[in-house]
């Protein structure tokens, strides 16, 4: 009777435990599958899912409150702490990495608490703290040891300091030095450090299947700018078209279009760039869309000399792009054409001193303002020939004087337009400043 109830005790136990055990792992499961639907837009460049990662923090502190002396606890709270950083609350997720990181410290989740508590203190801008932290992880050598090198060669291109980033890369080890990951980070730092060629080798090795799948945006790009620097517009038009193919969906879609018209630009089928930029602009996607507009007014600017339709282009940037990073230069090219096209239509009342005036300023904008330094020259020169007695004449002199040592370093042509003012303009202010500059030049 005894061992009946003993028995029968023992597999109330089991059963007890098993469910226990299932219900946890019910719970679990279904906080990691929040947990990774709410990072899966990151894979098209696109924000994180909160409402997902909220219901994986409410399903892994359900496992905190019901399990709070149990084994299970350790991943729930990295599962939690990764959400809120993802969420980019990372105060709390900061708090939770820490909890582990302090309380559990024989716990098979420490590395991943610490290398996450090196990513968040990376993602809210304290870059010392996240080197420190992944420093540690390194000196751990243990399965987080690559991803933090990852990471501090990440930070070290962010710096620009492409050499520490190269060496650290190098520094990979086992397993993980021909990892897809590492061979793609390879490549970007030769294309960041404009090794072209060296690039494409390392991109060539990567089998995409193998490759993150939040990377391969970024994979296809490197490529496409490395065939296009390089001048192979054959293989960048085939990556590119393949590209536009796959990343429908992608927030950044736009990159790949402004490639594509830059392509176009290199075959010089100016006229097929701005009808792709034109259908693009008129879409509801608003990415690099100043670039898009940039890019149509400098082509019209330089290649098809239509200053009208260039104005327009940079202006639809000053009225509509107020915050883009090109506004400034935009606006200042805008100004500029105006400028040069109220110049251009000449007053036949004007006397000979306001046209030589006039055409100086539009040479002068010509020169600083749009960089067209052949039409800066014409119309240098258009004044020495045609107004010889004006005061504009030996300031151009002066001007074709800066311009042939600056872009052309031709130290005789400049010299001779100086020598010129010294000769003809001894009278005037540009004289003393012209037998300076020639001892200057002479000298060296």
């Amino acid at each position: 009777m005894i061992k009946t109830r003993l028995f029968f005790l023992l597999t109330l136990l089991i059963l007890i435990s098993c469910a226990n055990f299932n219900a946890y792992f019910n719970i679990y499961y279904n906080a990691e599958k929040y947990y990774k639907l709410g990072i899966k837009p990151i894979e098209d460049g696109k924000p994180v899912d909160r409402s997902y990662l909220d219901r994986s923090i409410e399903k892994s502190s359900k496992i905190l409150q019901l399990y709070q002396n149990s084994k299970y606890v350790d991943d729930a709270l990295v599962l939690i702490g990764k959400s809120y950083m993802y969420k980019g609350d990372y105060s709390k997720a900061i708090k939770k990495f820490t909890e582990l990181i302090d309380y559990f410290p024989t716990s098979k989740y420490f590395e991943e608490a610490l290398f996450y508590l090196g990513k968040t203190y990376l993602f809210q801008q304290d870059t010392n703290i996240a080197i420190s932290i992944f420093q540690q992880v390194v000196a751990k050598n243990g399965d987080f040891q690559n991803d933090a090198i990852k990471e501090i060669t990440n930070i070290y291109i962010e710096k620009k300091e492409y050499d520490k980033a190269d060496t650290l890369v190098e520094n990979i080890t086992g397993k993980a030095k021909n990892d897809p990951l590492n061979i793609f980070i390879k490549g970007k730092i030769k294309y960041l450090k404009n090794d072209y060629q060296n690039a494409l080798r390392n991109f060539s090795k990567i089998k995409l299947k193998s490759l993150p799948k939040e990377y391969i945006f970024d994979y296809y790009r490197y490529i496409i700018s490395s065939y296009i620097e390089l001048g192979d517009l054959k293989n960048s038009e085939k990556y590119v078209n393949r590209a536009i193919d796959i990343f429908q969906n992608h927030s950044k879609r736009n990159s790949f279009y402004f490639l594509k018209a830059q392509i176009f630009e290199k075959k010089k089928e100016y006229e097929k760039s701005i009808s792709l930029i034109d259908e693009i602009v008129s879409g509801r996607d608003k990415f690099l869309l100043d670039s898009l507009l940039f890019m149509k007014g400098y082509i019209y600017e330089k290649y098809l000399n239509d200053l009208k339709n260039a104005e327009k282009s940079y202006r639809m940037i000053v009225e509509n792009q107020q915050n883009s990073p090109l506004y400034y230069q935009a606006e200042a090219k805008s100004k500029s054409i105006q400028i040069l096209l109220s110049l251009k239509d000449e007053n036949s009342e004007l006397t000979e001193e306001e046209k030589a005036k006039n055409r100086f300023v539009l040479s002068e904008i010509e020169y600083f303002f749009l960089g067209r330094t052949e039409d800066a020259i014409s119309g240098y020169k258009t004044i020495v020939d045609s107004f010889p007695s004006s005061y504009y004449s030996p300031k151009s002199l002066f001007a074709l004087s800066y311009i042939y040592l600056k872009e052309y370093k031709d130290t005789l042509k400049s010299l001779e337009f100086l020598e010129r003012i010294v000769k003809d303009y001894q009278t005037t202010e540009f004289y003393t400043d012209a037998l300076k500059r020639i001892g200057e030049l002479k000298s060296d």
